[in-house]
């Protein structure tokens, strides 16, 4: 199982990904910082889908916006 997010955008968005499909995703735009809300979306994910942390095997994150140099 793998868990995947990205925090770097406006909008935050998560998923859990089986080795063959997908299987949760969400999304949250709005005012608050988007790193606090990381954690409740993962925890939400992994509820929802009944997936234990357990059983995760690769977190998966992006680098962010490119920036000129």
């Amino acid at each position: 199982m793998i868990l995947s997010f990205d925090a770097s955008l406006p909008v935050l968005s998560a998923a859990l990904v089986s080795a063959t499909s997908p299987l949760a995703a969400t999304s949250f735009e709005g005012r608050e910082s988007r790193n606090e809300k990381l954690l409740p979306a993962i925890e939400w994910l992994l509820r929802e889908s009944g997936v234990e942390r357990s059983s995760l095997r690769l977190i998966a994150v992006t680098r962010g916006p490119a920036r000129d140099q």
